[in-house]
């Protein structure tokens, strides 16, 4: 979630075109290591490549999946 409060702020101050463009490298880390699954996270060095895929940029592609699918207003603050 972290990962996406970064996105979502950074919307707030620069516009949609910024978490679109930011959305792509996002999306594109995400699927940086597709042939290592998930459950191997747990024994990777964190500050690894593959775990930072795994869990940074896969974890706020699932998150922006949930907003979009859900609604916009769900994930903002009041």
């Amino acid at each position: 979630m972290a990962r996406y409060g970064e996105l979502m702020f950074m919307e707030e101050e620069n516009g949609k075109g910024a978490m679109k463009a930011a959305l792509q490298d996002v999306a594109a880390g995400a699927l940086a290591y597709d042939t290592t699954p998930l459950s191997s996270s747990g024994r990777q060095n964190p500050f690894s490549p593959e775990f930072q895929s795994q869990t940074l940029e896969k974890g706020a592609m699932i998150f922006h999946m949930l907003r979009w699918r859900s609604a916009t207003r769900r994930f903002s603050t009041p």
